[in-house]
């Protein structure tokens, strides 16, 4: 397992934080923007071959948006391994516990990551973000991997979050409001089935996100 992929592993996090959002008042002359985000996050663990990947297991952390302003991708990681006959995880609910005793069992492919790139993305939610239906396709930085569709349905679970954060410079001003819950989802990945019974579930998360800009 190299370093580099620990750490991106621990950091994509900031990948979530970073899709948020609001409210404020500005010069009576300020020309005001307005953008709304749909935001879900999947960790997943896998065992089985992927369509066009190396290994026979994978685990990743996605993050799917898309915009008002017409702005939609996918942002993260799937990191591929080679498993001996037999391997299995310790169940657990901790997505990064699972994917240390992957690292330390298997074979990872260091020319294996996806760099996810161009998407086409779908997310449909609900206004209480009970469930959200994600749908779309991304590409693949390997030669091999054809485009991969995706086709999740998240639960949510938990209390709704909110935060807000102001930015403010001498001719603009930020205001950001960001609404997330915990969740769940099954569906799938390409070929991998994600959150079969059996299957390892990781709690990932969803958003609702508006960020308005004040500019004069």
């Amino acid at each position: 397992m190299t370093r580099s992929a620990t750490a991106v592993r621990l950091g994509i996090g900031a990948v979530a934080a970073a899709l948020v959002v609001t409210t404020a008042a500005a010069p009576a002359d300020a020309v005001r923007s307005t953008i709304y985000t749909k935001a879900a996050t999947v960790p997943f663990l896998e065992m089985g071959p992927m369509t066009g990947a190396p290994g026979n297991a994978h685990y990743g952390y996605l993050t799917f948006y898309d915009q008002s302003d017409g702005g939609a991708n996918v942002l993260g990681y799937i990191f591929h391994f080679d498993c001996p006959t037999g391997f299995t995880v310790d169940p657990t609910d901790d997505f990064d516990a699972a994917a240390a005793q992957m690292e330390a069992g298997c074979s990872f492919y260091t020319d294996g990551t996806e760099s996810l790139e161009i998407a086409d993305v779908q997310i449909h939610m609900t206004g209480g973000q009970d469930w959200s239906r994600v749908t779309g396709s991304f590409t693949s930085s390997l030669p091999t991997q054809p485009s991969v569709s995706f086709n999740l349905r998240f639960r949510g679970s938990g209390p709704i979050v909110e935060t807000t954060r102001v930015e403010r410079g001498s001719t603009y001003k930020n205001l950001y409001r960001d609404r997330t819950r915990s969740a769940t989802a099954r569906g799938t990945i390409g070929d991998l089935s994600i959150g079969d019974p059996g299957d390892l579930v990781f709690a990932g998360s969803t958003g609702r996100n508006r960020f308005v800009q004040f500019t004069w």
